[in-house]
């Protein structure tokens, strides 16, 4: 059976309920007849013998979703108030693993604020540039792991602080989802570091605070204490000198108060005095 429409009906554009299926699409939700199209096809269409009757090969494809509704597309399913066959308003996606996203959507993306949720139990609330997370925001790992800091396409960008279960944490300098730049570090022991990062790793200037008393201040790398620093043992007596993989070594200096011994380190031993 050809689908017709009759030129001389009045359409009537308010919203109804239906089903209506465009191409991969199934929706069930309020939709209204575009009129433009209408036009458009009513203006290319060849008409038939009779003059009022227009042949249509695809009547839906001049309907939008328009309302709250459903739509059910690739497996994934959109969820919401639509407006010209998007999500414009409140709503939520749900993709084929699960993920989650809702929250207020133009134009089928989400621009300001919202939450997305993982299959796996992350949950992440806060701003969103065009479906990403972009802006200010906090997640929540299954974990118990909290992030609160800046986002940028999805990855962590920016200022931030980390909190994970054993009581550690981090606040500083963040780029593509590692420590990087300037940041203090608390481990679950007390441990504490204050200074420049590289990928994650204590690389650059800083201070290592070993809550005993003790502390080494000076160049790090790789996570190691690697160049030049002194250690303190108290704020009156320290070594100066030059750290090698965590090892002091070569020419250096312990100072005791007013005192001063200067020696030669290999492999974190003085082996010489002078």
């Amino acid at each position: 059976m050809k689908n017709i429409v009759d030129k001389t009906n009045k359409f009537n554009l308010y919203p109804v309920y239906s089903d209506i299926n465009k191409k991969d699409k199934i929706y069930y939700g309020s939709w209204s007849l575009n009129i433009n199209k209408l036009n458009i096809l009513l203006k290319n269409s060849k008409e038939n013998i009779t003059e009022n009757i227009i042949e249509i090969k695809n009547l839906n494809s001049l309907f939008d979703f328009d309302g709250p509704g459903i739509l059910l597309k690739k497996k994934i399913i959109f969820e919401g108030v639509f407006d010209e066959d998007f999500l414009n308003g409140p709503g939520r996606i749900i993709t084929q693993i699960g993920d989650v996203y809702k929250g207020v959507f133009d134009n089928g993306l989400l621009n300001k604020t919202g939450i997305f949720q993982d299959s796996l139990g992350n949950k992440y609330e806060g701003e969103f540039k065009k479906n990403k997370m972009n802006g200010y925001g906090k997640e929540i790992f299954k974990d118990g792991s909290i992030f609160d800091g800046f986002y940028v396409n999805n990855q962590k960008s920016g200022k931030g602080k980390f909190n994970w279960p054993d009581g550690s944490q981090y606040e500083g300098n963040i780029l593509n989802n590692q420590i990087q730049g300037f940041g203090n570090f608390i481990w679950s022991n007390g441990l504490k570091y204050v200074g420049e990062w590289e990928k994650g790793k204590m690389d650059g200037k800083g201070i290592l605070d070993f809550n005993n008393g003790e502390f080494y201040e000076g160049l790090f790398f790789d996570n190691k204490k690697h160049g030049k620093g002194k250690y303190f043992w108290s704020k009156t007596k320290y070594c100066e000198g030059y750290w090698i993989n965590n090892l002091q070594n070569g020419e250096g200096i312990i100072v005791n108060e007013n005192k001063e011994l200067t020696g030669f380190w290999k492999d974190g031993k003085m082996i010489k005095k002078f």
